[in-house]
């Protein structure tokens, strides 16, 4: 800038100059004066311009280094501020509930690279010894807290006394966590034990420190998702794309014969990662329903042998890992709803669960006010709604839900819903699953004989899937105050095709009766979610009426009248269909009696 005002000063001069020797020797005087004023003016402005940038020059120079100043300040005390801004987060949790710091504890030790469980048990020690076999072997299961529904016949003490030296167990009772007043149902009471337990049980394991956790039944057994196993690391030798990028450190995902084969990939998992639907702490798993269709032994026993388990020898129909292979839905029949949408009917999807990782969380997210401890939806103002239902595709985990035989079925005596309900409940999964197979969890059990040792598996497996005797050494049933009862049918009946409000998940929807059940029991098809042809099975006459309020915004006039459209708009289209057909015939009679007329000339 300097340069240029020098310069341009330079020119003034020149020009000052020449305009002197003009007014000599050419100009009047007069011009000459005027000429001489302007370019006078013209040098001032430009010395003062000088001087401006000069003193914004030095300004410049000044602020740049009190910044600098102020930076290093900054950076100074930056670690003080990180360190009161943990301590302020702990002490600002008003909206979290009242009190919370009296009910918090202190974080035991370091984050711990195993999983965890809450597991509540009733009746399935059937189950149990196998479910906490294959989660210790492909999960790396090693803190388990378990309660018990006090109505249940059986214990399952004397099964998790094998496993004591190997997971870290604890065992409630209602005591530790139930807080309840005595005016509610049964069904509400076992509502209120299963949301209360799964939320103090996730409080117990963050002061534990624990990391991934699963809220499972013992008839869920957790897998990786085959499909996410086939792609290959791009930065591996073989220089081959993996689409997914899920493991970037990993040439390729453990076989579920590896000891902790879901825990590696738990581990080793990008976060976040949209394609397996894992934003925040929780990670979706998709649920497979098995059907109790049988396979025959031969094709149980293919793959597997004695030899291959040394002395542990099992009975390999036994275990549900390996009996039941047949999965996915069977479609049954067309059903037209009322606004013409043609849905090829089927067992509705049952919701998924998640694996939760606490490490992400601080101790009061989990005081929340809006957890109310759902098993598929347990942090669910933290946790994203869309994963209740994901879908199999993008679940980078699935469960393998297990029916199992109807004896083990309908041993469990304390469903509220009554035995009828149960019994046909059994009889419409089995009916409609079972289009598909899969092996795939058969070669756990190899890798798990080899990492606990023979005898030790014998051990730990005993008596795994048989039922346990319900009568005491006098001869008497335990328990026999407990039976299933059903539940009477109740007001109005209806038949297929009916128009009526259903209600699914304390929410009523407007619906359509698609299948009727023992004259008490309904299938519905929701017509707000008709385009995915969402089916609930087995409603209860009692959950269903023909008028109120619905939360899909429908009223029985909309439906009429989209109805009405739809004739309308079938009526316009059979029309123009058939105006099209007659068009048709007349130009076929015009060409051929022009071809005609042609032939008649010749």
């Amino acid at each position: 800038l300097r340069k240029i005002i020098r310069h341009k000063h330079q020119i003034h001069l020149q020009e000052l100059n020449k305009m002197e020797e003009g007014t000599k020797n050419e100009e009047p005087h007069s011009v000459g004066i005027v000429k001489k004023v302007h370019i006078e003016r013209a040098l001032k402005w430009a010395t003062k311009k000088k001087n401006v940038l000069l003193l914004c020059y030095t300004m410049s120079l000044v602020s740049v280094i009190i910044s600098s100043f102020y930076v290093s300040a900054m950076l100074r005390s930056l670690g003080h501020v990180i360190a009161k801004s943990d301590h302020s987060q702990a002490s600002s949790t008003e909206n979290f509930g009242n009190n919370i710091e009296d009910k918090m504890h202190s974080i035991e030790g370091s984050v711990q690279e195993t999983s965890s469980a809450c597991l509540l048990v009733c009746d399935d020690n059937h189950f149990l010894i196998e479910w906490i076999a294959y989660h210790y072997f492909a999960v790396d299961l090693r803190y388990l807290i378990v309660t018990r529904d006090p109505r249940c016949r059986t214990s399952p003490d004397h099964i998790l006394d094998r496993w004591r030296d190997k997971l870290t167990i604890e065992y409630w009772n209602d005591s530790h966590f139930l807080e309840i007043d005595g005016n509610k149902t049964v069904l509400e009471t076992h509502r209120a034990r299963q949301s209360q337990f799964y939320i103090g049980c996730l409080r117990t394991l963050k002061r534990k420190n624990q990391s991934w956790v699963l809220l499972t039944d013992t008839d869920e057994f957790v897998t990786i998702n085959p499909s996410k196993s086939a792609g290959v690391n791009p930065f591996s030798k073989s220089g081959e794309k993996n689409k997914s990028l899920l493991f970037p450190k990993m040439e390729r995902l453990p076989s579920i014969s590896e000891p902790g084969s879901v825990m590696t990939f738990l581990k080793n998992v990008i976060v976040p990662n949209k394609k397996i639907g894992l934003a925040g702490p929780c990670l979706p798993i998709y649920r497979e329903q098995f059907s109790a269709r049988e396979s025959s032994k031969e094709e149980v026993e293919q793959g597997l042998s004695d030899s291959s388990l040394g002395k542990a020898s099992f009975d390999y129909m036994a275990f549900s890992t390996l009996r039941w292979r047949k999965w996915g839905k069977s479609p049954k029949a067309a059903f037209e709803t009322v606004l013409g949408k043609k849905c090829s009917t089927e067992i509705n999807p049952i919701p998924g669960k998640v694996a939760i990782d606490l490490s992400r969380l601080r101790e009061q997210d989990l005081y929340h006010k809006g957890i109310a401890g759902n098993p598929h939806r347990p942090l669910e103002p933290i946790c994203p709604q869309g994963n209740l239902f994901t879908k199999s595709k993008k679940a980078g985990l699935i469960i393998h839900h297990y029916l199992g035989t109807e004896e083990q079925y309908n041993y469990r005596s304390t469903d509220s819903r009554g035995e009828k309900y149960r019994t046909l409940h059994y009889e419409h999964t089995n009916q409609n699953i079972g289009s598909l197979e899969s092996d795939h969890l058969k070669p756990w059990l190899e890798g798990f004989v080899g990492l606990v040792g023979e005898d030790e598996a014998s051990r730990l497996l005993k008596d795994v899937g048989e039922l346990e005797r319900t009568i005491d050494d006098s001869g008497n049933q335990l328990n026999s105050n407990l039976r299933l009862i059903d539940l009477e049918s109740r007001g109005k009946t209806y038949k297929v095709g009916d128009l009526v409000q259903g209600k699914y998940k304390d929410e009523w929807y407007w619906a359509q009766v698609t299948d009727v059940i023992a004259g008490m029991y309904y299938n519905l098809v929701l017509i707000a979610k008709e385009e995915k042809c969402f089916e609930i099975v087995g409603v209860e006459s009692n959950n269903i009426r023909l008028r109120g309020y619905t939360i899909d915004s429908l009223s029985k006039r909309k439906i009429m009248k989209r109805k009405g459209k739809r004739k309308i708009k079938e009526i316009k289209e059979l029309k123009k269909k058939n105006n099209s057909e007659i068009m048709k015939e007349n130009m076929l009679i015009y060409y051929k009696n022009k071809k005609n007329n042609s032939l008649g000339d010749i």
